[in-house]
């Protein structure tokens, strides 16, 4: 799995106590690395400091981590293969994930604002748009798939992905 943009490998013990803290709420998400079901938590940039309004990316991220992972469709795993979290402003991060069978990728955004989503699929290339404080947005993909994730100067609050395995 290759991902870009603000990755930091000292979030792995933070990622362990988080996805305990997940299981217990319920929240399906996790970040850091375990073995082969991976996940990134991006860590705040200094340029995207000011989006958070004094709050962490990680206390800013919970509601779109809890959209995200609120609804599973029926024939789908709970457990992501891959999540991730970033600021609202962030742009350019890159997910590339080859992965054998049917996957349903899965993003949403808390705060207010639109990211865009650039899509490369083996079925082709798509432009998803997520609506901040909207419902969580749902692509299905086999095999390759690739997203760079667009925000905006003019947005607020963080935005969160997982790709889970169908069942």
């Amino acid at each position: 799995m290759t991902v870009d943009g603000r990755l930091r490998a000292p979030a792995r013990a933070a990622a362990y106590l988080l996805v305990a803290g997940l299981a217990v709420t319920g929240l399906a998400a996790c970040s850091g690395e375990a073995g082969p079901e991976r996940g990134h938590s991006s860590a705040p940039a200094p340029e995207h400091a000011h989006a958070s309004a004094g709050k962490s990316l990680d206390a800013t991220a919970r509601p779109a981590v809890a959209v995200v992972g609120q609804y599973t469709p029926s024939g789908y795993k709970t457990s992501p293969v891959a999540s991730g979290y970033d600021w609202a402003t962030a742009s350019g991060q890159r997910i590339s994930e080859s992965l054998p069978g049917a996957h349903l990728f899965q993003i949403a955004c808390s705060g207010s604002g639109t990211l865009a989503v650039h899509l490369s699929l083996p079925k082709g290339n798509a432009e998803e748009r997520v609506e901040c404080g909207a419902k969580a947005e749902a692509v299905p993909f086999d095999g390759k798939f690739v997203a760079v994730i667009d925000g905006s100067t003019s947005n607020h609050g963080a935005y969160a992905w997982r790709i889970v395995a169908r069942a």
